[in-house]
């Protein structure tokens, strides 16, 4: 499906600031091709300050992906040091308080975990 000449207007008109590539309209309007593509032009390593599920950063080049992806120390996903949470907040979270109102399942997710023990 193509994206239409309304919705490629809106991707170039929306300010880089305020693209939220999380958001699910952008999923059920089969336009977030599109506004990766165009982030991968203006903005490769976008900053997301307040997205649909907070802020987050979209890697969106295949040589800084792999990058990241490689680079356990600088890039961590581990939630007790500010990575991925997905299952309630993280360790840092609720030393600074935020987020208190999402649930603790108190589980251990693979995409929030840095080798060697998400390799396991």
């Amino acid at each position: 499906m193509s994206v239409s000449m309304v919705a490629e207007d809106e991707i170039y008109d929306t300010p880089l600031d305020q693209i939220d590539v999380s958001h699910p309209k952008h999923f059920k309007r089969d336009t977030i091709g599109a506004y990766f593509k165009r982030l991968r032009e203006e903005d490769p390593v976008h900053y997301c300050a307040e997205g649909h599920s907070g802020a987050y950063w979209s890697v969106t080049k295949f040589n800084d992906i792999v990058r990241v992806d490689t680079d356990h120390k600088t890039f961590s996903s581990d939630s007790t040091l500010g990575g991925i949470s997905l299952d309630g907040p993280s360790e840092r979270e609720r030393a600074t308080g935020a987020r208190t109102d999402a649930p603790d399942l108190g589980l251990s997710m693979f995409i929030a975990m840095d080798p060697p023990k998400h390799d396991e």
